[in-house]
């Protein structure tokens, strides 16, 4: 792999470009789960009786299942963002985890977390049905 790698090189403003793109999109995450968050609070305060076992009883139409599972679904994007940062900071980022070869500029435009070249996540998608 460290052969496929050494060719992988991402230009200074890609690169510089990718990154900040990413730090956007985790604030932007961040900003949603803390939104999320705040929403529980309120429906706790509307109901000063309710603890926290008792919070699916406060809230109407599986609201608290909806809210936690956008909390999981967010905090997944925020650790995505995160393993992305880092790989930039390694020099692996462009790299996909699967068969060590480069993943061309337009797929990291366009999804700037990906670990995956296109082979790849097709691979993976078409053994997951």
């Amino acid at each position: 792999m460290e052969e496929k790698a050494a060719r992988v090189k991402l230009g200074e403003i890609e690169r510089k470009n990718l990154r900040r793109r990413l730090l956007r999109e985790r604030r932007k995450f961040e900003k949603q789960l803390e939104q999320t968050d705040e929403r529980s609070i309120e429906v706790l305060k509307a109901n000063p009786v309710a603890t926290s076992s008792h919070i699916a009883d406060c809230i109407d139409n599986g609201e608290e299942e909806v809210m936690e599972k956008r909390r999981g679904t967010l905090q997944k994007c925020i650790d995505k963002c995160n393993q992305a940062l880092r790989r930039i900071a390694e020099g692996t980022y462009g790299i996909c985890c699967e068969c060590g070869d480069p993943i061309p500029i337009g797929r990291l435009e366009a999804v700037p977390q990906t670990t995956l070249c296109v082979p790849c996540k097709n691979e993976k998608n078409s053994s997951i049905r």
